[in-house]
């Protein structure tokens, strides 16, 4: 039994083919059902946020005064900054899911 040899680049992408012949489809099912969920939970937490940076790209375009009245106007910014934290974590949380279900 031989349990360390030397491959090069081909021997690798050679298993991983392999890999996905003989298990790809047990792999992917899983893999979508599980992550897929996981990122649309973060697709939905995340539009908020690309809502705000399009608020903030008309507000520039159109010229309407001073930036800080956007945020003033429409937002709290202990709410925003709760929010971004609790994100962060969220995100962190998802993409150590899906980096380990690999």
């Amino acid at each position: 039994m031989n349990l360390y040899k030397t491959r090069d680049f081909s021997a690798f992408f050679g298993d991983t083919i392999d890999f996905f012949k003989k298990h790809g489809a047990h792999f992917l099912k899983n893999y979508i059902l599980i992550n897929g969920v996981l990122l649309v939970i973060s697709l939905l937490a995340f539009l908020p946020i690309l809502n705000l940076f399009i608020d903030f790209n008309s507000f520039e375009l159109r010229g309407d005064g001073n930036i800080r009245n956007l945020f003033l106007d429409n937002l709290n910014s202990g709410t925003l900054i709760i929010y971004f934290v609790l994100l962060f974590i969220a995100s962190m949380f998802i993409n150590s899911i899906s980096y380990s279900f690999t």
